[in-house]
């Protein structure tokens, strides 16, 4: 899902899955300000579909599908 200002400032979300960006892109930088884990994975959007359930592990970088 695309993630939107309103939705990241909103609340509720507790991680990030991106495939673009490194540490000073702008959702990096908003992440972190806001303590939530981002990740970068090449072709996520091949790998996940929306409304799938996953288990992110921030600390360690590993996505779990669920």
């Amino acid at each position: 899902k695309a993630l939107t200002r309103g939705i990241l400032l909103g609340g509720g979300v507790r991680a990030i899955i991106t495939e673009r960006g490194g540490s000073l892109s702008h959702i990096a930088i908003l992440a972190r300000e806001r303590h939530i884990a981002i990740i970068r994975i090449d072709n996520a959007t091949l790998q996940f579909k929306q409304g799938m359930n996953v288990i992110v592990d921030g600390d360690r970088g590993v996505v779990q599908i669920v």
